[in-house]
């Protein structure tokens, strides 16, 4: 499918029709006119092509008018015309980067018409409101940096109404340049690193790929939310669901079907599905087959996908096509209970910095200062090498600073260090478990927390962390802890979602199962750096090394967010080029669990903030977790 734009002809990246001189407007139409005409003959063969469109960003005039009949009388099938800047020479109005909340203003025809730097139209440049036209958005969802947030909430809204017929997410791909072609180690630079002036910096680094064509994280948002089939479940006993097939030319049964039902993580039952016939845009009911037998007593997932039964031009054999996972029952119960049998008793020594606790064979040291841990070793080998801090704040994405997350939320910044500890207990409690309980108040916000760390005999520590946050505080970035793991832990395991990286607003093409990577393939090496690496809905997370051991966190109770990366915050935050953090690596793994993190948004990069939904604002937050460590 294509859309032939007049600007996609230009001469040397600039067109006629945006070259007005004093005097030669006559000159300035007929040019126009001409390479419409042009354009139109060469390409109205191509069946690809389903719409004409007039140019972009170029303002409006009687000019477009005209190119619009030459179209019209150049082009025997009289295929539509969209023109942004001028709705009234168009057969569909557009809209430049419209939040979801301005297109359900539209849907009620009480919207108002602006251009993109935010000037009203008018009804010579849009004609009538309401128009009655359907409503393309000729740009939206702007994938710059870590981005293309609420991607599947506008797509909810289209499919909920008719008159939205869609969308152009502005950009494919990363417009970037390899720092030097001879060395691999080297990266990319973009505006501004060529001694130019003016520049806008980064601002082309807006791709759903990157300049080397390798797929950013929200190119996977993207692929779910596309998908041409839907999925609703009816009923879990007998499992029952709806499906939609959204085709406009094929029936589901040109595909194969598959399931797989996971329990606790691991699939217990997978297989194919008969064929499922449903016509192009029609709704069927689907009764799975009652082998398949869901323990609702654990935490179960059912998958169905769709794929290709046969290798075709476009994608290979078994290329799915389609895919839903629905939540059969939620299960948090501890999978790998702890503390157990007989273990030493523990020895708690104090000193005027620190708690030090001595097990059967590990070590914990507590900073009196903070109340939090700041060393772990267990078997002479150290797991924990860095102070357990609080974090509230995050690496600002590129749509961060767009909407000036640091003037609007820049007290959290530096709040993770601006409390005053105001009390610190160490009891023994009746099953021989060592308490450590802070109590704390955050200066800047008046935040309170407490924070409770559980030492059990055989080296397990269990984390209760509850934080109150009074209204009137600005929203947060993020709630959690961060610390440092031993550098060689790399190997990293997890149940959640992934495989790739996602976010509170960006995490539908993220399916909850058991994933394998390493902490240098975790992250999402971003051109300009930023927030990334982010994994959601967390069950559990461990990283280990052959030789040391692993470290495992487990949720308790409700599930939390995981990042780690082999650099720091601070130096993820100020450098500008993702090469320079090779020189900044850190001395360990800097890992963070979080109660919450905003989503990353989408709508644009240039002041539309992340959707209130997305937001983490000012209320009470709990989290409880189990640190397990075990060495080889």
């Amino acid at each position: 499918m294509m859309v032939m734009d007049e600007a996609n002809i230009e001469s040397h990246g600039v067109s006629y029709h945006r070259c007005i001189l004093p005097g030669n407007q006559h000159i300035w139409k007929t040019a126009c006119i001409d390479r419409m005409r042009w354009m139109v003959i060469r390409d109205r063969q191509y069946p690809s092509v389903i719409m004409w469109s007039l140019g972009n960003e170029s303002g409006y005039g009687d000019t477009f008018l005209e190119m619009r009949k030459e179209t019209h009388r150049c082009d025997p099938e009289r295929r539509i015309i969209q023109y942004a800047d001028m709705n009234l020479a168009a057969d569909i109005d557009s809209q430049t980067y419209p939040t979801i909340a301005w297109l359900r203003q539209h849907l009620q025809n009480k919207a108002i018409r602006k251009g993109e730097r935010g000037e009203l139209g008018s009804q010579a440049q849009h004609g009538k409101y309401p128009s009655g036209k359907p409503f393309l958005l000729n740009e939206y969802a702007h994938a710059m940096g870590n981005s293309l947030g609420n991607f599947k909430d506008y797509w909810e809204l289209f499919y909920d109404n008719d008159m939205l017929i869609g969308g152009f997410v502005w950009d494919w791909i990363d417009q970037a340049l390899w720092k030097n072609p001879q060395k691999k180690d080297e990266g990319f630079l973009y505006g501004g690193d060529f001694g130019d002036f003016p520049t806008d910096k980064n601002f082309c680094i807006n791709g759903l790929i990157g300049a080397d064509r390798i797929p950013h994280p929200h190119y996977y948002e993207l692929q779910k939310v596309y998908q041409p089939v839907a999925f609703k479940l009816i009923e879990k006993h007998p499992l029952h669901i709806e499906i939609t097939n959204r085709h406009i030319a094929t029936n589901l049964l040109e595909y194969q079907w598959r399931y797989e039902l996971q329990e606790n993580g691991q699939i217990v039952s997978e297989g194919i599905l008969g064929a499922i016939s449903i016509a192009p845009g029609q709704t069927e009911e689907y009764m799975l087959p009652t082998s398949i037998k869901p323990d609702f007593s654990k935490d179960c997932f059912l998958t169905i996908k769709l794929s290709l039964k046969d290798k075709t031009t476009w994608a290979d054999k078994g290329h799915v096509v389609g895919w839903e996972q629905f939540v059969l029952s939620e299960n948090l119960a501890l999978q790998n209970q702890r503390d157990s049998g007989y273990f030493p008793e523990m020895e708690l020594v104090e000193s005027d910095s620190l708690c030090r606790i001595q097990g059967g064979n590990f070590v914990v040291h507590i900073d009196k200062a903070t109340g939090l841990i700041s060393s772990y070793e267990k078997e002479g080998k150290l797991f924990i090498n860095n102070k357990v801090r609080f974090n509230f704040w995050r690496a600002l994405t590129d749509n961060d600073k767009g909407w000036r997350v640091e003037s609007k939320m820049g007290v959290w910044k530096q709040e993770a260090d601006n409390y005053k500890l105001q009390n610190l207990q160490c009891v023994t409690m009746q099953d021989h478990r060592l308490v450590v309980k802070g109590e704390y108040l955050f200066l800047a916000t008046n935040t309170t927390a407490s924070v409770e760390q559980q030492i059990c005999q055989d080296g397990t520590i269990i984390f209760h962390l509850d934080f109150v946050i009074p209204h009137g505080a600005p929203n947060i970035p993020r709630i959690g802890l961060q610390l440092g793991l031993n550098k060689e832990l790399q190997i990293i395991d997890w149940y959640g979602r992934g495989p790739q990286e996602n976010y509170l607003d960006r995490k539908s093409g993220a399916a909850v199962g058991v994933y394998h990577s390493t902490v240098f393939d975790w992250i999402t090496p971003y051109v300009r750096p930023q927030e990334n690496a982010n994994r959601s809905d967390i069950r559990w997370v461990q990283f280990s090394n052959a030789e040391v051991g692993r470290v495992r966190f487990d949720a308790i109770g409700s599930l939390f967010h995981c990042s780690a990366w082999p650099y720091t915050q601070q130096f993820l935050a100020e450098c500008n080029h993702n090469f320079e953090l090779k020189k900044y690596e850190s001395s360990n793994i800097v890992v963070n669990i979080d109660c919450g993190q905003m989503g990353v948004g989408g709508d644009n990069s240039w002041g539309e903030s992340v959707m209130e939904q997305y937001q983490l604002s000012p209320k009470q937050y709990k989290s409880d977790f189990m640190i397990q460590f075990d060495c080889k």
